[in-house]
């Protein structure tokens, strides 16, 4: 066994610890156990997809052994393993331009393969708890009273019904963007990390330059009505989706709003200032979702580059 491959089924050996730290029951560990894929992430973005395989492989295996056989490890498989293989092959796909230049492939529409896998995990689950009393609302429902009730358990009745309204309807989007979130942090550091250690086998994505992709344009606009007018089922299945398709139009704004921002001499406080906000308030995020989905249309970062670079000259 040559020492790459020993390094990979390392890799997914720390993987697979990492993914069982949520086994334990501890709060913290959901949130640790995500960063589960950036070991297999380091591997295949420095070594190949076949490495890569090899580390979500072993992740696998020692998560059936170790972490309580087929369903635990069928749900690393979903939530780790797949995608960041998947994530590792498109980022390694390249083509030869004009003047031999290597086209890499651009990060819009692999954040929108993405956001389909956890669009379509989500209407996986609608339709395999169909059968239950609820369908999958009714699911979550004993669910989220139990955390409620663990966190908070003197508080009102009426209070605390209204708080599991809110919280079954918006759980699974707001899981499926956290994933979101975390798998893009995951790809990031990963590419990062290997930049700064030279071992990196694509040059870094200009982020700034991000487009989603057209087809989730049309996705985000069908999910918004049928979340407006369809009926319970319908509706419960059209709001989640929105906010599924909206992560990739947050992004696409972030990306507009750092391209106004290096217009100014003072950016790295104004970004400062603007995360400080952006983190903790939802109006801006849904602002910055609408800055995002508008750019197709309105051009903001073609429109601010030439005057950028005009400056640079001078």
């Amino acid at each position: 066994m040559s020492k790459q491959t020993l390094i990979a089924v390392a890799a997914g050996l720390a993987s697979a610890v990492v993914f069982a730290l949520v086994l334990t029951g501890a709060p913290a560990a959901v949130m640790v156990a995500y960063f589960a894929q950036l070991p297999v992430l380091l591997i295949g973005l420095s070594l190949g997809l076949g490495h890569g395989l090899i580390a979500a492989g072993s992740a696998l295996v020692a998560v059936m052994i170790a972490g309580g056989g087929v369903a635990t490890a069928g749900l690393y498989f979903v939530v780790h393993a797949l995608p960041t293989v998947g994530i590792v092959r498109q980022s390694l796909l390249c083509k030869t331009g004009e003047g031999q230049r290597t086209i890499w492939y651009p990060p819009g529409p692999l954040l929108a393969g993405l956001t389909g896998y956890a669009a379509a995990m989500f209407l996986l689950a609608v339709t395999f708890f169909s059968g239950r009393d609820g369908g999958l609302m009714g699911v979550l429902t004993p669910v989220i009273e139990a955390q409620l009730n663990q966190l908070v358990p003197t508080m009102e009745a009426a209070k605390r019904e209204n708080l599991i309204s809110l919280w079954r309807a918006i759980f699974p989007g707001t899981v499926a963007s956290s994933w979101l979130v975390m798998v893009v942090i995951n790809g990031v550091l990963a590419q990062h990390l290997l930049v700064k250690s030279g071992k990196n086998l694509r040059p870094t994505p200009t982020y700034m330059d991000l487009a989603v992709a057209k087809w989730l344009t049309v996705a985000i606009a069908i999910a918004a009505v049928t979340w407006l007018v369809g009926g319970e089922t319908f509706s419960y299945v059209g709001q989640t989706l929105t906010i599924v398709f909206g992560f990739p139009f947050v992004l696409q704004g972030l990306a507009v709003v750092h391209t106004v921002f290096k217009s100014f001499s003072w950016h790295g406080f104004a970004l400062l200032a603007f995360y400080a906000i952006f983190l903790f308030t939802g109006w801006l995020v849904l602002l910055v979702a609408i800055l995002g989905f508008v750019e197709p249309w309105s051009k903001i970062r073609d429109r601010i580059r030439p005057a950028q670079l005009g400056k640079e000259k001078e």
